[in-house]
């Protein structure tokens, strides 16, 4: 597959989710001939950002799908934000059910979101839900790949979460993809610990040998590609994680925080899974920001190539 088309939803419209959309589309379009992309945002919003920062889409590779006009009423987070963001999320979705194969999500605000639509916790949980399939986050840059036991969640809930039947769904569903999206052949994964040194032999902690042990071995060990389980302190050592296709972590700030560091402005949230494509920026709304300061749209130019990237590898 060469043509690829991209729907893009462009997140909170108080955030800085609409400007790194239309930035980063605009150097992807530039960079890849054979991308079209659909946007979908207020459309209010879009057309003044264009104005205000010379932003021309006048050629047939860019759609703007202008959805109901956003009127501020407020400091962000809004319910009115949350409401616009999941609006433009719904629009972009229906265009995947009928002929696009790769989404991309600019930011949004959990909070603001939740104050419109009450139980929604994330881009992540809200598509598996829709597509009613297990899925995987996944955050990935040029130097690593770290995978989530758990996502949007309290850290005291961890434990209790963990559960062994759906942890071995999620490994088998990570070494799948990273044939499938990553070109692995035979894919090494490193699983994290949940405690401090690793439990300590169950003096910091029993998940490592009543859960993590038992799992690895069950799948294999060694021998078919999981390796582990490691002290998370000293994992990330330069000459270590290296040698791996892909990081489990048990929970959220266990693994976001070494793969952001070491890719600041490369790294792409992935959802596998999912019976398309979906990519993200690594970064946030940054409501702080957005009136004032031009943002750095690379991660979300990232997560735009690395869409098309995967469309043309799973060739739907």
């Amino acid at each position: 597959m060469s043509h690829v088309q991209l729907a893009i939803s462009a997140g909170d419209p108080q955030g800085v989710g609409p400007l790194v959309a239309l930035l980063a589309s605009r150097a992807a379009l530039d960079a890849d001939p054979e991308l079209t992309i659909c946007l979908f945002g207020p459309g209010n919003v879009l057309t003044d950002l264009c104005a205000r920062h010379g932003i021309d889409f006048s050629h047939q590779a860019m759609t703007i799908c202008a959805l109901s006009d956003f009127e501020c009423q407020g400091a962000a987070p809004t319910a009115q934000g949350g409401a616009s963001a999941l609006m433009a999320l719904d629009a972009a979705l229906e265009l995947i059910d009928a002929d696009c194969h790769g989404l991309v999500t600019a930011p949004l605000s959990k909070e603001a979101v939740a104050h419109a639509s009450p139980g929604f916790t994330g881009h992540t949980e809200y598509l598996a839900h829709r597509a009613k399939v297990p899925v995987l986050m996944m955050l990935a840059n040029d130097k690593l790949r770290v995978a989530l036991a758990t996502t949007h969640m309290a850290l005291r809930s961890v434990g209790a979460a963990l559960d062994p039947k759906l942890m071995r769904q999620q490994l088998l569903l990570l070494v799948r993809e990273l044939k499938a999206r990553f070109g692995a052949p035979q894919p090494k994964v490193a699983v994290l610990a949940v405690n401090p040194h690793a439990g300590e032999g169950g003096l910091l902690g029993a998940e490592e040998d009543h859960i993590l042990i038992p799992l690895l071995g069950d799948l294999g060990g060694a021998e078919a590609g999981f390796f582990g389980p490691f002290s998370a302190d000293t994992f990330f050592l330069p000459g270590r994680y290296e040698r791996f296709d892909a990081i489990f972590a048990m929970y959220h700030d266990q693994g976001l925080i070494p793969v952001k560091m070491l890719g600041p402005k490369s790294t792409v949230n992935v959802t596998l899974g999912l019976p398309y494509v979906r990519t993200s920026p690594d970064h946030g709304t940054a409501f702080d920001l957005a009136a004032d300061v031009q943002p750095d749209w690379q991660s979300m130019f990232c997560a735009v190539s690395e869409a098309a990237r995967q469309v043309r590898a799973l060739a739907f």
